[in-house]
């Protein structure tokens, strides 16, 4: 038979400590993969039905948590907020950013969030977060 060969590298032991720790977060990630995978995605169907159907009240459910420019009335922001991701998606269909962006694991799904979105795609970012099982947005931001 074939021998097998490990290659291993010494580190401190704060430093292995925190290899092993990312190694079973991913660990984690892989075991619940699919499930975790194909919640995330159902979410970003829903989010993305609810921009090509104009579902407002919707929207301000799934994103309750944003913290709004204090500026503006909070149904003139969350408004605002809409139109641009509308326009958005209907430059790039966020559902195709999602995978092709997660393919590439650009942005994976890491402790509970995730990050859709890009410089290529109007600079926005919407970070989503899983709590209870749920996904829901929790903040959107514009890089210039």
């Amino acid at each position: 038979g074939q021998d097998n060969y490990f290659v291993t590298q010494v580190y401190p032991a704060e430093e292995a400590a925190k290899i092993t720790s990312l190694i079973k977060e991913q660990q984690r990630i892989m075991q619940e993969g699919s499930s975790e995978e194909a919640k995330l995605q159902k979410f970003i169907d829903i989010f993305c039905t609810m921009l090509e159907k104009n579902d407002f009240e919707g929207f301000k459910n799934i994103a309750a948590g944003l913290k709004i420019d204090e500026r503006l009335a909070d149904n003139e922001a969350y408004r605002k907020i809409f139109e641009d991701l509308k326009s958005i998606h209907r430059k790039y269909n966020y559902r195709n950013v999602y995978s092709k962006v997660f393919r590439q694991k650009r942005y994976p799904i890491y402790r509970g969030t995730y990050t859709l979105g890009a410089h290529e795609y109007d600079y926005t970012y919407i970070n989503f977060k899983r709590n209870d099982g749920q996904w829901s947005i929790t903040s959107i931001y514009h890089c210039d």
